[in-house]
């Protein structure tokens, strides 16, 4: 489990650089703790934990429609 956990902790951490990198500071420390202890000890795949984060981070850099 403590491997699964560093390989998430690390996939959020550079997600969250590259994306901050990009678009300027949008994902927080708070924001990043948050979903980093919402996968920590999780049960899930890693894979798929992969494949909600991108999909939340790409929610949040997502155009407004307004």
């Amino acid at each position: 489990m403590e491997e699964k956990n560093q390989l998430i902790y690390n996939y959020i951490y550079n997600l969250s650089n590259s994306i901050n990198k990009k678009y300027g500071v949008i994902i927080d420390n708070s924001i990043f703790n948050s979903v980093v202890n919402q996968y920590t000890n999780s049960l899930d795949d890693v894979e798929k934990i992969k494949k909600e984060s991108q999909t939340e981070e790409d929610e949040v850099i997502r155009p407004s429609s307004n």
